[in-house]
């Protein structure tokens, strides 16, 4: 009977998940050498013969189409492309990307990005990890990287923005991204601009959209 308890246990905890078993679980680290860079803050590493996706934990690249986007991605490309690494594992997110911190050597490739201030410290994810802030900090005092610029644009807001308008076809009302009805089932007229949107007669919706008149 303690045998089949045991066995039941040991399952249960197989079926948790190393990232959220809890404190006793052990973290999961990976070997292997990156084969692909996808940009700054995302490579692929070659794992017992299996391709595994890494999106950079606590830390958040210029996109590619942002200042210091492709320097981010040719900066990881130098120090890690085709090089050995060892993954500390995270998480999961919700695009099936493994989360982590990159080693190479006895250096954090999350945290050299910080450094060369090519990345932002992720607050939202890691609002605790104390030395990402002051790697960020210091890059920021120096005014390296991107933060040469006195007010760059942090990603999520790049990738907030870069989101088009979407229109209600029934209501004629189009709604901004934040919006509470944003994704609506009605909300299928695709605009890229608040002047595009008023043009086919549709009206902004006033919690969310605060100047109609203005270029988007």
């Amino acid at each position: 009977m303690l045998a089949v308890v045991a066995l039941t246990a040991i399952l249960g905890l197989m079926a948790i998940g190393p990232a959220v078993a809890g404190p006793s679980s052990r973290p999961v680290v990976l070997h292997g050498k990156v084969v692909a860079v996808a940009d700054g803050d995302t490579v692929t590493v070659l794992v017992d013969r299996r391709q595994v996706r890494i999106r950079l934990h606590s830390v958040d690249c210029p996109e590619k189409k942002q200042p210091f986007g492709q320097k981010a991605k040719q900066f990881t490309s130098r120090l890690v492309f085709g090089k050995p690494v060892t993954v500390k594992v995270a998480t999961t997110d919700k695009y099936g990307r493994t989360v982590g911190e990159v080693m190479f050597g006895d250096r954090s490739l999350n945290e050299e990005l910080i450094k060369a201030g090519l990345a932002w410290w992720y607050r939202k994810y890691a609002p605790r990890a104390k030395m990402l802030a002051f790697f960020e900090e210091e890059a920021r005092k120096a005014r390296r990287g991107l933060w040469a610029d006195p007010n760059p644009t942090a990603p999520w807001d790049f990738r907030h923005r870069a989101k088009p308008l979407r229109g209600n076809v029934r209501s004629r009302v189009f709604h901004a991204p934040g919006c509470a009805h944003y994704r609506c089932k009605s909300c299928t007229a695709i605009f890229k601009t608040v002047k595009a949107a008023l043009r086919a007669g549709y009206r902004a919706h006033a919690a969310c959209v605060s100047s109609p008149g203005k270029s988007r």
